[in-house]
Parts: C-alpha cells; sequence; structure tokens
C-alpha cells in the first residue's frame, strides 16, 4: 500500500507516511489467526463464522451509506450477491440491511456507542459499537475482556476525528498505473485532502481500492466534489465515515510476543455483532 501526505509547493512533493494500526472489520479480515487452529473442522467454521460477519456488516455500511434499496443502490446489490453466493441465509441479510437503516430485530431504535479500553501494559482502545442496550453490549465485551487482561479506561483523548472516504474499482483496461494514480491524486490536491492511499487488490478481490483522508468536517463536500470524476476512473464510493485515528506523538509499539494475542483479541470483537469497528494507538 502506498500512502501520500499532500503538499503543494514548486515542485510537487509526495512524502511517503506510514499510519498508526487502525482497523475495522473489512481490514482485519485478511489479518485472522484461525490458521492456528489445529483441527480442520475448526477452521473451516471459524472461517465460515468470520466471513459472515464481514458481510453482515458490510451490508449494514452500504445500507446506512447509500440507502436500503438495492435497485438504487449498486453497492448493496453487489454486496447482497457476493453474500448469497456465500450461502448468507436471507433473514440475515434483510437483518443487517435493517441494521443499516438503524433498527434492530426487535424493531428497537439502535444506539451508536463508544466504549474505551485498555489493552496491556500500554495500548489503548476505542470500540465502535451499535447496539440496542448499550449495558447488554458492556457486560458482552467485558466477557471478552476477561480472557486478555484488557479493562475499560480513559482512552479518547488519544484520539481524534478524521474523514475517511473509500473508493472501490479499478482503471480501464490499457490505463497507464502511474499516469492514473497522478490524475487521482491532481484531483485529490485540487481538494485539499489530507492524504491518499492506493490498494492492490488481494488475491480473492478483483477491485482495488482508494482511500482518501481529510479534515472531518470536509468529508460530505469533498465526496460531492471529487465523486463524478473518481467514477471516470472506474472508482465508486464504497464508505464515507469519520472514523477515531491515534494522535501522531502518542502511538505505541507492539512487542512481537504480544502482537498474536492482540489480533486474536481484535478478531474476537469483530465477532460481536455489535462492534463497528476498532480503533487502537498502536503501530
Amino acid at each position: 500500500m502506498q500512502s501520500y501526505t499532500l503538499q503543494r509547493s514548486i515542485v510537487r512533493c509526495f512524502i511517503l507516511r506510514k499510519h498508526g494500526f487502525s482497523t475495522s472489520t473489512k481490514t482485519l479480515s485478511g489479518h485472522s489467526r484461525w490458521s492456528k487452529i489445529k483441527h480442520d473442522k475448526g477452521k473451516e467454521d471459524a472461517s465460515k463464522t468470520r466471513v459472515r460477519t464481514t458481510l453482515a456488516k458490510e451490508l449494514m455500511t452500504a445500507s446506512r451509506e447509500f440507502g436500503a434499496d438495492p435497485t438504487s443502490n449498486s453497492r448493496l446489490a453487489l454486496i447482497i450477491a457476493n453474500a448469497k453466493k456465500a450461502g448468507f441465509p436471507k433473514a440475515s441479510i434483510a437483518a443487517a440491511i435493517d441494521r443499516g437503516q438503524g433498527k434492530s430485530l426487535s424493531g428497537a431504535t439502535l444506539e451508536s456507542v463508544i466504549f474505551e479500553a485498555l489493552f496491556p501494559p500500554d495500548i489503548s482502545i476505542l470500540i465502535d459499537c451499535l447496539t440496542d442496550s448499550k449495558a447488554r453490549t458492556q457486560q458482552d465485551l467485558r466477557e471478552i475482556f476477561r480472557g486478555y487482561g484488557v479493562n475499560f479506561g480513559t482512552t479518547k483523548y488519544l484520539f481524534e476525528k478524521r474523514g475517511r472516504l473509500e473508493f472501490r474499482g479499478g482503471k480501464s483496461p490499457g490505463q497507464d498505473a502511474d499516469k492514473y494514480q497522478e490524475e487521482v491524486i491532481d484531483l485529490m490536491i485540487a481538494h485539499e485532502v489530507e492524504d491518499v492511499e492506493f490498494e492492490d487488490p488481494s488475491p480473492d478481490e478483483e477491485e482495488s481500492t482508494v482511500i482518501v483522508w481529510m479534515k472531518p468536517e470536509d468529508t460530505t463536500s469533498v465526496r460531492a466534489a471529487v465523486q463524478s470524476q473518481m467514477e471516470g476512473f472506474g472508482y465508486t464510493v464504497a464508505r464515507a465515515e469519520l472514523v477515531w485515528w491515534p494522535k501522531g506523538e502518542l502511538r505505541v509499539g507492539v512487542e512481537e510476543e504480544n502482537a498474536d494475542k492482540l489480533q486474536e483479541f481484535i478478531g474476537r470483537l469483530e465477532e460481536d455483532p455489535a462492534v463497528q469497528d476498532v480503533y487502537l494507538n498502536a503501530q
């Protein structure tokens, strides 16, 4: 992945910058530790669980961002098709779409809640949840925490909000990759965004990704300004969101012996249907 900090100068300068450790359900889906499970049956069941969890949250995001009608929401229609191919139950698809509209299975209104936590020895965590019962979700999280020495604590002050646009698609056949990236960068410079990242597709995906970072208050206006031209480059908006990002000087390293445990913990959080995103000040 290439990450550029955009600057204006007489000589255009693109400075490579590595971001902190931040994850969403989609980001984490390629980094699971289920391969270490000894029994083949266990691996298969865990893999299915992870795929279904990811699909449910993608359905919810597409519904929330672009509407619950797949006839007018091409992103949602594509994810529904993928979910059906993966054997995702029709009722579960409908439930995920409803959650994206702020409705639970019981019909209760869903509330967005941020939980703050500390992973030993010094990693700060924000857990973004969507739930119809804050108390129940907090108890569910406490049960997950217990096996990893994690406790609730005050951590939000270590993060700042940023705007994030995610585009999915691909350049036109025969289009020069360097020229295409330069055109995207020029477009983003014109709208004074903070960073742009290019991600190649993983082995099981056909679409590549462009991620654009900006001030949170600029997210809606930048999306409206660049959407048409990005579609001309072969990309559509997959997500438009505000995320919590670790402040630059307050990131901490992860010891090698702690990395697997941390990743396993994040995987457990992902499996909870109320958890939308997980943010850490680790790198």
